[in-house]
């Protein structure tokens, strides 16, 4: 791994502040969607990296979405797109959409 990568790596993995996580109904921590493309944009600027959802999947019997999604970071030195598929999930139950 070049040292461009290494550093690369080391600053999008910096740990958020303590005020970037939230808990949701589950219990389970995570950190805001707006935290992390303040952090893409802060690292690698924000027209060299994309997002995209290329496999979703949504069950409304039990209110569920699976998804595949793809993150990609222009690599200025090789002049290509580095990509990483992530999968991921969430499901919902009827009383939490309740007003």
């Amino acid at each position: 791994m070049s040292n461009t990568t290494t550093n690369l790596s080391v600053l999008l993995n910096a740990p958020f502040p303590y005020t970037a996580y939230g808990v949701n109904y589950e219990g389970q921590s995570y950190v805001s969607i707006q935290w992390i493309v303040d952090r893409l944009n802060e690292v690698v600027g924000p027209l060299n990296w994309r997002h995209e959802f290329f496999d979703v999947n949504e069950n409304m019997e039990d209110f569920s979405v699976e998804l595949l999604g793809r993150l990609s970071i222009w690599d200025t030195d090789k002049q290509t797109w580095m990509d990483r598929v992530n999968y991921g999930n969430d499901s919902a139950t009827r009383s939490s959409f309740s007003h």
